[in-house]
């Protein structure tokens, strides 16, 4: 994997997982509204854990770049 195809994955995966951090703040306070939040922590770990796998690609690649946008 080049560090642009990096740099662009880390992009989206923080874009997604702001828009989970979104949905969640703007949830409505419901019982029928747990399952959408079990579903979107589940899926927001998920993104978590692959941005730290392509940080850690990218420390390992290009640690000055890594430095500039960690």
């Amino acid at each position: 994997m080049d560090i642009v195809k990096i740099l662009a994955e880390i992009a989206d995966t923080k874009a997604q997982i702001l828009k989970m951090e979104n949905f969640l703040v703007n949830l409505p306070n419901h019982a029928d509204a747990l399952s959408q939040v079990r579903v979107t922590i589940q899926y927001w770990n998920e993104y978590v854990e692959h941005l730290n796998y392509l940080n850690d690609k990218l420390l390992n690649i290009a640690p000055e770049i890594y430095a500039v946008i960690n």
